[in-house]
C-alpha cells in the first residue's frame, strides 16, 4: 500500500520512534480531528510542512506493521473535553429617521445609529452557572470579546437562529472591532432543526418551549415589547433588571428545547468525534457503549448497518457499506 495522502489519526502511531516535532504535529494532528489545515495554524507551520511530516509517520507506521487496514470509519482523536455552549444575544434596534409609518426601504442616509450587541446569557453543557455581561455604553467592543472568548473554547455551540443571527452578528462586531477570529467550532440551530425535521405551525422559540412543554420564554411583564430595549436606551435600572432575566431565561429554555430536537436532527454534529472510546458512540449525545444495531438502512446504491442509541434514543449508521464487490457491481440506479 502506497501512502499517497494525510489519512486519519491513528493513536498507534505515537508508540513508534519519532522526533519532537513530529510527535507534536501528530498529537495536534489527532486533537485537530485529522485537519491539515488546522493542525497547521496551531503549531504555526506551513500547510505542506504538516502534511510532510503526517506522511512521514504514515511511511514509519507502515514500514513497522508491514501493512495497513485502513478503515473507512477510522477518526480516532486524542481526547478532549467536549465543550458545548448554549448562548442568546441582545441587541439594540437600529435608529433611523423615515416620513412614512409604511413599510419601505431604508437608506443609509436615514440611519441615525445602527444597533449593537447589548448583552448576552451563555452556559456550557453540564455546568449550572450562567454567564451573563451586557454593554450599556457606545462601544461593544468589550462584550464582543467576551463571546469570542467563549466561541474560542466551544467546540459546539447551540443557539435558536444562531446560524443567521446570533453567530454571524457576533461575528460581524467582532470584525468592527478588529478582533481575531476564533477557532473553528460547529453549529447546532435549533430553529434549522425544527424547519428541517418537522412542519409546525410556528418555528420561533417560545411556540417550541410551550409546544414541547419545556419552561417558557420570560415575558416582558413590566417594559412589553419594544418599551424594554427602549427603556434600557435610557438607563432604567428596572429595564436593565428585567432585560438580564430575559437573556439568561432564554438560555435555560434553548437548552431543554435541544434536548428534545436533538435525537430528531438528521445533521447533528458528530459527538463521536470527541470521545476515544474503543466502542461506537452515539453522534448525537455522544454516550458510550449505548448503541444497539438495527436492520440495515438503504442509499440508492449502498447498505449500511443502523443503530438506535439508548440513551437519548437517536438513530445513525455506519460509515462503510455492507455490501460485498460483486452486489455493488451488479447494482444500477435510476437514469435522470
Amino acid at each position: 500500500m502506497k501512502v499517497r495522502q494525510c489519512l486519519p489519526f491513528d493513536a498507534r502511531f505515537l508508540t513508534l520512534t519519532l522526533t519532537d516535532l513530529q510527535r507534536e504535529i501528530y498529537i495536534t494532528y489527532g486533537q485537530s480531528a485529522s485537519n491539515v489545515n488546522e493542525t497547521a495554524r496551531r503549531v504555526d507551520k506551513d500547510v505542506g510542512q504538516v502534511s510532510v511530516a503526517v506522511r512521514a509517520i504514515q511511511r514509519k507506521a507502515l514500514q513497522h506493521y508491514g501493512e495497513l487496514e485502513w478503515d473507512a470509519t477510522i477518526s480516532e482523536i486524542i481526547e478532549k473535553p467536549l465543550k458545548v455552549l448554549f448562548f442568546d444575544i441582545e441587541t439594540s434596534p437600529h435608529l433611523v429617521r423615515t416620513f412614512s409609518f409604511k413599510a419601505q426601504w431604508i437608506g443609509e442616509n436615514q440611519v441615525v445609529e445602527y444597533g449593537k450587541c447589548i448583552s448576552f446569557g451563555a452556559k456550557w453543557l453540564g455546568d449550572d452557572e450562567i454567564i451573563y455581561y451586557e454593554s450599556r455604553g457606545k462601544s461593544d467592543k468589550a462584550i464582543t470579546k467576551k463571546m469570542m472568548g467563549l466561541f474560542d473554547e466551544a467546540h459546539i455551540v447551540v443557539a435558536h437562529n444562531g446560524r443567521a443571527f446570533d453567530v454571524k452578528t457576533m461575528k460581524g462586531r467582532a470584525l468592527k472591532h478588529n478582533l481575531d477570529p476564533p477557532s473553528p467550532f460547529l453549529i447546532a440551530d435549533t430553529l434549522r432543526i425544527a424547519r428541517r425535521e418537522f412542519k409546525l405551525p410556528r418555528n420561533s422559540l417560545s411556540f417550541l418551549a410551550d409546544f414541547l412543554e419545556c419552561t417558557p420564554k420570560q415575558s416582558h411583564s413590566n417594559f412589553p415589547g419594544m418599551i424594554l430595549w427602549m427603556e434600557c436606551a435610557k438607563g432604567n435600572e428596572d429595564a436593565w433588571k428585567e432585560m438580564k432575566e430575559y437573556n439568561i431565561q432564554d438560555v435555560l429554555t434553548l437548552e431543554e428545547v435541544y434536548f428534545r430536537l436533538r435525537n430528531w436532527d438528521s445533521q447533528s454534529p458528530n459527538l463521536g468525534l470527541f470521545k476515544q472510546d474503543t466502542v461506537k458512540v452515539c453522534p448525537k449525545c455522544g454516550a458510550s457503549g449505548t448503541m444497539r444495531k438495527q436492520t440495515p438502512v438503504m442509499t440508492q446504491t449502498q447498505a449500511y448497518d443502523s443503530y438506535i442509541c439508548s440513551s437519548c434514543r437517536g438513530w445513525s449508521r455506519g460509515r462503510a457499506t455492507i455490501l460485498d464487490k460483486e452486489t455493488r457491481a451488479r447494482l444500477l440506479t435510476n437514469a435522470r
